[in-house]
């Protein structure tokens, strides 16, 4: 074990490791890379943690969160995710709003979302050229990071951080610009990968949700749970999520892996990938009963009033 800095605890704390030796077999940055848990709170990050211009780094114009899915059945499973997701933020803050999204590449999700509700949207994002691309199609996309971002004195009524988290260095400093973002009442939203979750367990370094070495840091529900406590927000709400990317994208891992099943790859997936996605959907119904599915949502609200705001106890991890 050695000492390392974790982002929850906010003290150097022991760490095992657990995963290791993972690589690139998406877009093949070089090396191999190794994730850490802290042995005080259980939050998991990469180790050495990578200074945030190499971690910008790691996302080539190819990456397939700046592309149109090529795939007809892709594109049918994201948009009914899209509108599944509308009507949970219908049942927080109403049909219209201010809605901000974290990382929202170039907004075509606003294109969906805007029928089912009148909100407001403003999205950022750091890759200018997929920002501007946002902004030529008349989406409100500034080009930004949490740190950077200037909301000009504006408070939302919802923030969405659609899996966001993972990929940044300070995921509760993150939280708590949300926090501060978010008018009083307001919600946060968002997805992970989990931890906790059954093609974790079975497929190790090969898990999708590792996605190396983009992902730097892991969570489990007990620690998301913990992170957005530590925010300062109320009651969080932790709830499997129906998605088989992860499953698609671990089986493509390992034969990515082993030269004689290696295939062309374009934006990150391969030609198979799709069938994937289709072949898991029963085993992912079963997950979703058992709450062991490979991406977690959350929620939680900031208090309308923060003055009577009663501490929580740091959740169990169930």
């Amino acid at each position: 074990m050695k000492q390392l800095l974790c982002n929850l605890c906010e003290q150097e704390t022991s760490h095992r490791p657990f995963f290791q030796g993972g690589q690139d077999w998406e877009y093949g940055v070089p090396g191999t890379f190794i994730q850490a848990q802290c042995m005080i709170c259980g939050l998991v990050r990469m180790d050495p943690m990578p200074p945030l211009e190499e971690i910008l780094g790691y996302y080539p114009a190819s990456y397939h969160g700046y592309q149109s899915p090529v795939s007809a059945l892709t594109r049918w499973l994201i948009g009914r995710n899209l509108r599944k997701r509308a009507r949970a933020y219908c049942t927080l803050i109403g049909s219209t709003g201010t809605i901000l999204d974290v990382g929202a590449a170039d907004g075509a999700h606003f294109d969906v979302w805007k029928h089912e509700g009148d909100w407001a949207f403003v999205g950022f994002e750091f890759n200018d050229a997929v920002a501007q691309e946002g902004r030529a199609h008349g989406r409100n996309i500034v080009t930004a990071t949490m740190e950077t971002y200037d909301p000009a004195g504006k408070q939302f009524d919802l923030i969405i951080m659609n899996h966001l988290l993972e990929h940044v260095a300070d995921p509760l400093g993150t939280v708590q610009r949300a926090y501060t973002l978010l008018k009083p009442g307001g919600w946060i939203v968002g997805e992970t990968p989990n931890l906790r979750s059954l093609d974790r367990i079975l497929m190790g370094r090969y898990w999708g949700g590792c996605h190396w070495p983009r992902h730097v840091h892991q969570f489990t529900p007990r620690t998301m749970k913990a992170l957005l406590w530590r925010a300062g927000f109320r009651a969080p709400r932790i709830a499997p999520s129906l998605d088989t990317s992860h499953w698609a994208l671990s089986i493509q891992n390992f034969f990515q892996a082993h030269a004689f099943t290696h295939t062309r790859i374009q934006h990150g997936r391969t030609r198979y990938y799709p069938i994937l996605l289709a072949a898991f959907i029963p085993l992912n119904m079963i997950q979703y009963c058992l709450k062991i599915t490979g991406i977690l949502g959350f929620s939680a609200q900031k208090p309308s009033d923060e003055g009577s705001m009663i501490p929580e106890p740091l959740p169990s991890d169930t």
